[in-house]
């Protein structure tokens, strides 16, 4: 055999390893999600979309700052106005 066709026959093997790997993978992962899902234990986890979680983060950062005011810590309300300012920018691009 020359030097090519080892290197032809060690990527047809490499490349049928890694297929059954694969397909070994996602039967583990379909297996974890049924267990997972019929598991009155487990809690479900809900993504939020992009602007669910900034609008979440203003509305944290909002309370955050009406109580620094409250307490006159200006310094740290400036900050969060700041904070407050970039969100709604990150929002008005979605």
């Amino acid at each position: 055999m020359t030097e090519k066709d080892l290197n032809k026959f060690a990527k047809k093997v490499a490349d049928e390893v890694i297929d059954a790997l694969e397909k070994k993978q996602k039967e583990w992962d379909d297996e974890l999600i049924e267990e997972l899902e019929s598991d009155p234990n487990v809690q479900k986890v809900v993504r939020l979309s992009d602007r669910q979680f900034l609008q979440q983060q203003l509305v944290d950062l909002q309370g955050q700052l009406d109580t620094a005011i409250e307490e006159e810590n200006y310094d740290i309300a400036a900050e969060i106005r700041n904070k407050i300012i970039e969100i709604k920018s990150k929002i008005s691009k979605l």
